[in-house]
């Protein structure tokens, strides 16, 4: 939103001459006084005054909705933000989410306060309202619309800076729309939705509230009502509502979701916790249903067994299970350089997202086994079909010279799934070291209930201990953040050897290998990709395009302020930015505003637009 100065001319014109102006281009406008109307105005909301019933003094209003053909206004007001970044982060929030929106879509008039209106047309309009508190509950941004006015240029303190009022732009519903969600983004007060007190006891224990609230999938939970996931910054995750794309409907922070927009079941400026989304998204806002649903997707605690069966607890042999000495020293199955992956009776996890070559992974850790992969090494599949599963197996031959026993068990239910490895490790003719189950999240029909997740991880405790072998599970991560999907995935982090992790680098067309979490010595991270022959091909680290130290990112900006002195005006910044890391205009004005909230440069003119003068700190 920087464009020239505009501003109406009086040297030769009265107040009086501009407001008749204004009333021939289809404008009602009234004289005021201190913001105060001089005169009864409400008539004025229904229809243009004459030109010989109202005298104009030296400050006039635009009266908003359908009698200055559709009139609405967003006041950005900055004495109440604290940051003293409002109309920066602002910008910011346009550029980013709404791109469509450029200056001359909007009318940009500047307030004595040092804030802005943006006034527009459009066929929709509604009453005044409140776009963004500060967390102190005081306005930051609203709207004047039906039977609203804001004061405009000629009067003392406001002046136009972008467009002319004669000839106020138009913009569609969705524009709209955007606008008031990246409003909404800034918004520092949420009112938080409260589950009825009536519904907060379903049983004596845990409620599954709270249990939802703490292992609940949020990601998982948005993604299947169409919420696409857009980017992570700092600790909110943004989401795009369902039948829109690209910019940004509310924030995710892996306890509230933020909401922006008004175009959905949810409520704008809401602060909504898993369980209270749950209850929206799943239930149609019925805390009733949400309240029996998820306890019935194993959440809130269970009542305990009447009866325990003391006989049993009492032929347990407990002393065998006393470390009374000191056990064998266990010695690596695999290992990636000099840190153990894999040991005997213990299991581990390899996570990625979907593309992420978990598959090309495996087939290279296959090759750093030091013993015979044709014996020792077995590889359940149970996601893929039969052809790709073969794939799998025939370039692990290629690269190791090893057939590996290699099983499909795609279309199988969990329990089979679970007999045949139990049956494959007991009666293969050699005995197997390491076991591969790539999908083990189909080893379980809800990788979010606690009790499907503890069985299944007693089983694999098992396997490991009673045959001494090494079970490596592979787990896809969520779409929307790091983390390994569901209730499992948390299980699984917490239980493992390993967990290793796989990033996809599309710009490098590779794959980052990273120890996320380790028992011993993590290994140094590693790169892969697939070589000419589709073997796995160890490549150097890319660093162009990932995101920079912040020691790296002031270097770059004491760099941009080099030429120009120590100040530079908005303008020549925005440029110099651009070349020193190399982005566009919009990634540019975001990471300058971006640098003025982190404190390494200010606004020395107070400004707005290309007026701002910026002195650099770091």
């Amino acid at each position: 939103m920087d464009k020239v100065n505009f501003s109406f001319d009086l040297t030769q014109n009265t107040i009086s001459d501009f407001a008749n102006t204004l009333l021939d281009s289809g404008l009602s406008v009234i004289p005021v006084k201190d913001k105060i109307p001089t005169l009864q105005w409400k008539q004025f909301q229904t229809r243009k005054p004459n030109r010989d019933e109202v005298n104009y003094n030296d400050s006039i209003a635009l009266v908003c909705g359908s009698v200055s053909g559709g009139v609405e206004v967003i006041d950005v007001d900055v004495k109440n933000d604290s940051s003293g970044t409002l109309i920066e982060r602002l910008t910011e929030a346009i550029f980013k989410d709404s791109p469509d929106i450029t200056d001359a879509d909007l009318l940009i008039q500047s307030t004595p306060s040092g804030g802005c209106h943006l006034i527009y047309k459009c066929d929709k309009i509604e009453g005044n309202q409140i776009l963004a508190k500060g967390v102190d509950k005081k306005v930051l941004i609203e709207t004047r619309g039906v039977g609203g006015y804001v004061c405009i240029d000629p009067s003392p303190g406001y002046q136009v800076r972008s467009g002319s009022l004669t000839e106020i732009p138009t913009i569609s519903r969705e524009q709209r729309e955007n606008l008031f969600t990246a409003c909404r983004s800034l918004n520092e007060y949420f009112e938080p939705v409260i589950i009825p007190k009536q519904y907060t006891q379903i049983n004596t224990g845990i409620p599954p509230w709270q249990d939802y609230n703490e292992r609940g999938n949020v990601p998982e939970l948005l993604e299947s009502h169409g919420w696409t996931y857009l980017r992570t910054v700092k600790d909110n995750q943004h989401y795009c509502r369902p039948d829109k794309q690209g910019s940004t409907s509310g924030t995710w922070n892996g306890q509230t979701f933020y909401c922006f927009t008004s175009s959905t079941l949810l409520e704008p400026s809401k602060a909504y916790s898993a369980s209270a989304l749950f209850t929206f998204l799943e239930c149609n806002k019925d805390f009733s249903e949400a309240a029996k649903k998820l306890y019935s997707l194993g959440y809130g605690e269970r009542s305990q067994p009447q009866h325990t069966n003391t006989q049993e607890i009492k032929t347990i042999d407990w002393k065998a299970l006393q470390i009374v000495t000191e056990p064998l020293e266990e010695i690596p199955l695999l290992s990636i350089g000099n840190s153990p992956i894999a040991t005997a009776g213990n299991y581990s996890q390899v996570i990625g997202k979907k593309k992420s070559r978990k598959s090309l992974f495996l087939t290279w850790l296959t090759s750093q086994y030091k013993g015979d992969q044709s014996k020792d090494i077995i590889l359940f599949d149970t996601e893929q079909g039969i052809r790709h599963v073969w794939k799998v197996m025939d370039r692990i031959k290629r690269l190791t010279g090893s057939q590996v026993g290699t099983f499909y068990l795609r279309g199988k239910s969990p329990s089979e799934r679970k007999a045949i490895i139990e049956a494959v490790v007991k009666e293969y003719p050699s005995r197997p070291k390491i076991v591969i189950i790539d999908g083990i999240r189909d080893l379980l029909s809800n990788i979010n209930d606690p009790d499907q997740v503890s069985e299944l991880l007693t089983w694999l405790e098992k396997l490991t201990l009673e045959n001494s072998l090494h079970v490596i599970n592979v787990l896809h991560m969520n779409k929307t953040d790091n983390n390994a999907r569901g209730h499992l995935g948390s299980e699984l982090l917490n239980k493992s050897e390993i967990t290793i992790e796989l990033e996809r680098d599309e710009k490098a067309d590779c794959t980052i290998i990273k120890c996320e979490s380790s028992r011993d010595i993590p290994f140094e991270p590693f790169a892969f990709r697939h070589s000419d022959d589709g073997l796995p091909e160890i490549v150097t680290i890319p660093t162009a395009g990932r995101v920079l130290p912040d020691e790296e990112r002031k270097n770059r900006l004491r760099f941009a302020f080099q030429d120009g002195g120590d100040q530079l005006n908005y303008g020549d910044l925005v440029e110099q930015v651009k070349q020193q890391f190399a982005i566009g205009t919009n990634k540019a004005k975001s990471l300058i505003a971006e640098f003025g909230r982190n404190g390494w440069i200010v606004n020395n003119a107070g400004g707005i637009g290309n007026e701002k003068v910026y002195k650099c700190l770091v």
